[in-house]
């Protein structure tokens, strides 16, 4: 209540000051704990500026991948061509029309836009790779923005009925699953037990994202892979992304036999 008041008067002030208040007054302070596996230096400044006395305790010194995973990742250029992921070539210089989407923020709409046509596509390769590896329990991510409705029916179009993790528990089926669909952000807080194969159907973030995505499988020292699937982009920016974030964490992705 009285916070809230814009004048407070005490009378008989020496009173008052002669009673053991400071505790009342001071109190013992409030202890504020953020955590999270992804943050990284933005969010680390953002924070200082409205914290006092802040500390940062990394109890993974830095980003850390279970040495017990493969890594795997498949562009699509076009329908009739899936492969694997090449070394590094010439970047692609920036193009005016690419230019124009980086200054008018319209860069995120020709992304999504790519996404929902290489939608199906998607979904297809999905279900090959789960075919061909024999995943007994797959957890798969898209985009945050990605119509999940549409996706999943994707899936059940080749072969692949799907969960949506975060309907896992009202699910009469749940404990059968043996594949969810989720975004990064849906599966936080959310541990799925035996996870062999994690399936990343987008370019994730950064280097934590995608450090965060693959730490769903490998866990206490099991083995696990990743495949990320991501389309060939209009400038091919998209697989330079992945090898970017590849150098990143120190990784080599490796070539899928099935895969030319």
């Amino acid at each position: 209540m009285v916070g809230s008041a814009g004048c407070v008067v005490v009378d008989e002030v020496d009173a008052v000051l002669r009673l053991p208040v400071d505790r009342l007054v001071q109190g013992e302070g409030v202890r504020l704990v953020l955590s999270s596996a992804t943050a990284n230096k933005e969010l680390r400044r953002f924070l200082r500026r409205w914290t006092r006395h802040i500390e940062l305790v990394d109890l993974q010194k830095g980003m850390h991948v279970p040495d017990t995973l493969s890594h795997h990742c498949l562009v699509i250029e076009d329908r009739q061509t899936i492969r694997n992921i090449r070394e590094k070539e010439a970047e692609p210089k920036e193009t005016p029309e690419q230019e124009h989407y980086h200054h008018n923020g319209q860069l995120v709409e020709q992304q999504q836009q790519e996404y929902l046509e290489a939608a199906d596509v998607l979904a297809e390769v999905a279900a090959n790779v789960i075919e061909q590896m024999r995943a007994r329990r797959t957890i798969m991510f898209i985009r945050s923005d990605a119509p999940t409705r549409q996706f999943l029916a994707h899936l059940a179009d080749h072969g692949v009925h799907a969960l949506e993790l975060a309907k896992r528990y009202s699910a009469k089926r749940e404990e059968g699953s043996a594949v969810y669909l989720a975004t990064e952000e849906a599966a936080r807080g959310i541990d799925i037990s035996d996870v062999d194969l994690v399936l990343i159907l987008d370019v994730p973030r950064g280097p934590a994202s995608y450090a965060h995505l693959a730490g769903r499988t490998g866990r206490f020292g099991r083995s696990g892979a990743v495949v990320s699937v991501v389309p060939v982009g209009a400038w091919g920016f998209y697989e330079s992304k992945m090898r970017g974030m590849y150098k990143a964490l120190g990784l080599t992705p490796t070539k899928l036999d099935f895969v030319d």
